[in-house]
């Protein structure tokens, strides 16, 4: 199709495939030999044109940013364990995000005020967070809004700045909570 003029570029989309750990052999997809097996389809002397990953990342499913599940084997023959969004950017893979916000499910979970202190909507705190992953992999954050109230209050990212490396990783620490200690009751 790309020899045709009819696409300038293609990926995959998937749900588990490349967040899962290699031990889970009928799971996991190493996204380097996927990258391999694009380039031995046209020859080493043209381009591949496998330019895109989809996968869901959001605070529920953050194993992009934070599992090194793929083996990614450099120039040097050296294979090293990296998370999905290093191992884009080495095999220069434009990531997008789907599900940022779970299906709504997003909205029920906190997220520090510290790091995203500009932004006052959590669905779109959780969108923040997401587009500011640290990487230059991620092009874009696939999200459905069935209100156009929620496409408004969503939008108002657009105006912010990314996070910067040190509020990202703020943005993600759990949430401090008082600790629950119930009185012992006389019996």
């Amino acid at each position: 199709m790309v020899e045709a003029g009819k696409i300038k570029n293609y990926g995959m989309s998937t749900y588990s495939c490349l967040r899962v750990k290699p031990a889970e052999l009928k799971m996991h997809l190493n996204l380097q030999k996927v990258h391999r097996l694009a380039q031995k389809v046209v020859g080493e002397d043209k381009s591949h044109h496998f330019n895109y990953v989809q996968v869901p990342i959001n605070v529920m499913m953050p194993e992009a940013f934070v599992e090194p599940f793929q083996k990614v084997e450099n120039e040097r023959g050296v294979t090293e364990n990296k998370i999905l969004v290093a191992a884009c950017s080495d095999l220069e893979i434009n990531l997008v995000a789907s599900q940022p916000l779970m299906q709504g499910m997003a909205t029920q979970i906190p997220l520090s005020r510290h790091a995203i202190d500009d932004v006052y909507n959590i669905s779109a705190r959780h969108l923040q967070l997401i587009r500011s992953i640290p990487t230059r992999s991620l092009v874009s954050a696939v999200v459905g809004m069935k209100k156009m109230d929620n496409v408004r209050q969503n939008l108002e990212v657009i105006k912010k700045p990314l996070l910067t490396r040190q509020e990202f990783m703020e943005g993600i620490k759990p949430i401090k909570r008082s600790e629950f200690v119930e009185e012992e009751l006389d019996i």
